[in-house]
């Protein structure tokens, strides 16, 4: 999932806030979801620009991220096996 580019100077601050401080700690966050939710779990993993994604996450589908890229936030979604999804639909 691509976040959107900040749209202005106090977003932007925010980001960078949080992008280093993800860095200087080594962390990574995990999303608090709602128990409803179609997704299992959501985590936010800090990208700086002179590394690629864990070959773990790799090969991505759709676009992929570009070699020469910005610092970013990766966000990973993981989503629940199709009977879990069914159950969901059948609400």
């Amino acid at each position: 999932m691509r976040l959107t580019t900040p749209v202005d100077y106090d977003d932007e601050q925010r980001f960078l806030s949080l992008y280093e401080d993800m860095i200087r700690k080594g962390r990574y966050f995990a999303v608090d979801l709602p128990n409803d939710s179609f997704f299992k779990d959501m985590y936010l993993l800090p990208l700086p620009s002179d590394e690629e994604p864990p070959a773990i996450l790799l090969p991505f589908d759709g676009p992929g991220i570009p070699k020469l890229h910005p610092p970013m936030i990766i966000c990973l979604v993981v989503i629940y096996g199709s009977d879990k999804l069914q159950k969901f639909q059948s609400v």
